[in-house]
């Protein structure tokens, strides 16, 4: 059984992927697909053209995403309509922050969003003790140069150590 419809995609999406898997096997010149692959066939209606933009760097990029998604909205598009895909999960991060930096709400299927992930929130307590022992440094406040520990299983037990002054042998 081969399965060539997409019941997702618009007619000019499918078009654009079936070149790009042809070129990708053959070289730049040549139309054909590889062996065993399908040529999908669209089964919705036509949509918008496909639009490329090139961007100097990921924070552009970030940016020209949020106008884009800006316009659409302005446009009447609901939120909820609005997709914005990326090749890794990498690519999470500065998407994230443009998308919270201007007021919009955004929802991340298929992985976490990058904030929410274990390896940042241990981060992002570092720098903010970084933070709080150069302000100490600074002002003279030796209150503001608290050290604090980050979450993580408290020894053998299974109860979460809680982010807090070291020491304070917080646990729950």
């Amino acid at each position: 059984m081969r399965l060539t419809r997409d019941y997702r995609s618009t007619p000019q999406v499918v078009s654009l992927a079936n070149r790009v898997l042809s070129r990708s096997r053959r070289g730049a010149g040549a139309l054909a697909l590889p062996a065993g692959a399908v040529q999908l066939q669209a089964q919705r209606p036509s949509g918008p053209a496909v639009r490329f933009d090139a961007y100097d760097d990921d924070v552009a990029e970030a940016a020209g995403v949020v106008a884009q998604v800006q316009r659409l909205q302005a446009a009447g598009v609901p939120l909820s309509e609005i997709a914005v895909l990326y090749r890794t999960n990498s690519q999470s991060e500065v998407v994230e922050q443009a998308l919270a930096d201007a007021g919009i709400g955004y929802l991340v299927r298929g992985g976490e969003r990058f904030f929410e992930r274990d390896e940042v929130k241990r981060a992002m307590v570092l720098l903010r003790a970084a933070a709080r022992t150069e302000r100490a440094e600074l002002t003279g406040d030796p209150g503001a140069d608290a050290a604090w520990c980050w979450p993580g299983r408290a020894g053998p037990s299974s109860r979460q150590q809680y982010v807090g002054p070291c020491g304070s042998g917080g646990t729950r």
